[in-house]
């Protein structure tokens, strides 16, 4: 919980919990998100907190691929810019860039 960063507010919360609050209204750089809800609905809500040139990373399993192809909704606010190996097995960090 504490690195010591400067500037850097976070606030540790599950995205469906914390649509309410008007004050996160396009209020944050980034997100990041893991044990979420599917690739689809995380980002359609991560969508309403970071505004455009903000980055998402999300914490995927092996159902990634599927996830990403099953529901392309997430593709009007965000574009896919990669994949980032976690560990050994078989978790990547998916990251994208609201548009």
């Amino acid at each position: 919980m504490e690195m010591g960063l400067r500037g850097i507010n976070t606030v540790h919360g599950r995205l469906e919990n914390l649509t309410e609050d008007q004050s996160f209204v396009s209020a944050f750089d980034g997100v990041t998100s893991r044990a979420t809800l599917a690739l689809g609905p995380t980002l359609a809500l991560a969508a309403r907190f970071v505004p455009a040139g903000g980055v998402a990373f999300l914490w995927k399993g092996s159902g990634r691929e599927r996830e990403m192809l099953e529901d392309t909704s997430w593709r009007k606010w965000w574009d896919f810019d990669g994949l980032m190996g976690a560990g050994s097995g078989n978790i990547t960090v998916a990251r994208f860039t609201r548009t």
